[in-house]
């Protein structure tokens, strides 16, 4: 996904699709895998969809906390519910300077801790995806 506003990877052609969903789910390794920082993750992809269409940020998101079953994730959970928490409060719709990640008009993040080894979560995520289609 890095560099997908300037057209890198699958680029304008996968930036393009999500222009016409209703909301997104974005999956994130909570276990940090691999080094990584699942804020960051989820710091990553919003910036490069804000990069690409702001518009695109202003839509009802699930982030997916996956592999919340390995004892690494706890670490992690703090600061990704701290972070989302920060996007769904910031004033006028942005955390940080020329980002704009939140949306005053419906575009609350919504945080779903899964495991899809032990399907924690899976019902919960069901729903929020169920809810968010018929509140459209």
């Amino acid at each position: 996904v890095d560099g997908a506003h300037a057209n890198r990877g699958l680029g304008h052609a996968f930036l393009r699709h999500i222009e016409r969903v209703q909301g997104i789910i974005f999956v994130v390794d909570a276990a940090g895998v691999d080094g990584r920082n699942p804020r960051d993750d989820l710091r990553q992809l919003l910036e490069e969809l804000t990069k690409y269409d702001p518009v695109l940020t202003r839509k009802p998101a699930i982030v997916l906390a996956n592999k919340v079953d390995l004892p690494s994730a706890k670490q992690h959970l703090a600061g990704l519910r701290e972070y989302i928490r920060e996007l769904n409060e910031a004033p006028n719709g942005t955390l940080e300077t020329g980002l704009e990640l939140t949306a005053p008009q419906g575009g609350a993040k919504v945080l779903i801790e899964s495991s899809m080894a032990t399907g924690l979560g899976l019902k919960e995520a069901v729903f929020a995806i169920r809810s968010q289609l018929i509140a459209r």
